[in-house]
């Protein structure tokens, strides 16, 4: 028997799937001078502007926004958030300016690699002693421990799209703990990675919703964060072959200032909630749900997903609402992790971007 559809929102989504949508023409870059990066597969790619285009097949809509949906708009482009350009303590003293010297060295990485406007949205919290002291914690953790992501990769979701582009928010809960899988986006591992068994899940459904998806062989999810997916883990960071050892550290206040910053923004974003740990992280955060989509479900997971994620039609309900809400072209396409190489990575590979460097002074938490 199909699992039941769960959704939170007072509004129904479009009665009748429109044609699955064909992501043709993508192109990005990480800065504005042309340069070589590494992709996750070992390919090189050139950026040279700044900006991401992400055009869907068909012809346009001729028709104008209805005067009674004002809340309607044509969002078929997703710009990328590119960090702070030049010096970086320079970036530091006019973003952080009542920090002290050592404080400032806590949020290096976030003005290196942060995209420009979700710092602004959020540097209250990240100027705040609870992210400090967060920080404290990690940089001592990477001082003496492996750490997954690599540094330059733990914010690499802001980097994919502005925060005003962000339409669907999937919530994980910490990052992979293996060798070269975790690169900032949850549920997704690099390219040349096994494909994890909650992801093998994720394709199954899709694949039932849209019996055309090829299965790729790869769990890159990129192509859907260039779409303003965001694919957000609850804890930014996790201790190589150790899961879950960073919950405690004091992510999830960061964490729950994001969700509350999109979901204050216009129009409405889709949630999709997979396990009761998502769905306490929304529900915590106050998301409305009258102005938003909250999808529910078991969580993809073996142990989990015939119990309630399989059969929900949560992706097409997704696309479907955004098609409504967001307009033509605002939908998400699902299927565009099939197509190869549809995005430049925004993540790094060894050193690209360059690392994160790690201040010279103790930060050790003191007695």
């Amino acid at each position: 028997m199909p699992a039941k559809r769960t959704l939170s929102s007072t509004s129904n989504a479009a009665s009748q799937q429109p044609p699955a949508k064909k992501l043709h023409q993508a192109t990005l870059s990480f800065g504005t001078k042309p340069a070589a990066s590494a992709s996750s597969d070992g390919t090189k790619t050139t950026a040279k502007e700044p900006t991401l285009t992400l055009s869907t097949a068909g012809p346009a809509s001729s028709s104008p926004t209805k005067p009674h949906a004002p809340s309607v708009f044509t969002k078929s482009k997703v710009s990328p958030s590119l960090p702070y350009e030049g010096d970086v303590n320079e970036n530091i003293e006019k973003l952080f300016p009542k920090l002290k010297e050592d404080q400032r060295a806590l949020v290096k990485l976030e003005v290196e690699s942060m995209g420009r406007e979700w710092l602004d949205a959020l540097k209250t919290v990240v100027g705040g002693q609870e992210f400090l002291k967060l920080k404290e914690f990690v940089l001592k953790e990477i001082q003496t421990q492996t750490v997954y992501p690599p540094a330059q990769d733990i914010y690499s979701f802001t980097r994919f799209s502005k925060l005003n582009d962000v339409k669907l928010v999937v919530i994980g809960q910490d990052p992979y703990h293996q060798p070269r899988q975790a690169h900032g986006l949850s549920f997704s591992v690099r390219k040349g990675i096994q494909v994890p068994p909650s992801l093998r899940n994720i394709y199954k459904e899709i694949k039932d919703e849209y019996p055309n998806f090829v299965v790729p062989s790869h769990g890159d999810l990129s192509s859907w964060a260039a779409q303003g997916v965001l694919l957000l883990n609850t804890s930014l960071t996790v201790r190589a072959n150790t899961a879950g050892s960073h919950a405690k550290a004091g992510w999830e206040p960061f964490t729950k200032a994001i969700i509350k910053e999109l979901a204050k923004r216009d129009p409405g974003k889709v949630f999709i909630c997979w396990g009761k740990h998502a769905e306490k992280m929304v529900d915590a955060s106050g998301v409305d749900q009258k102005k938003h989509l909250i999808l529910r479900s078991a969580h993809p997971s073996p142990l989990s997903a015939s119990r309630g994620f399989f059969g929900t039609g949560h992706f097409k309900l997704a696309d479907e609402w955004l098609q409504e809400r967001w307009g033509e072209g605002g939908g998400i396409d699902w299927t565009s992790v099939s197509q190869t190489n549809p995005v430049p990575p925004m993540v790094s590979e060894k050193s690209e971007p360059p690392p994160f460097r790690l201040p010279e002074k103790d930060l050790s938490p003191k007695e």
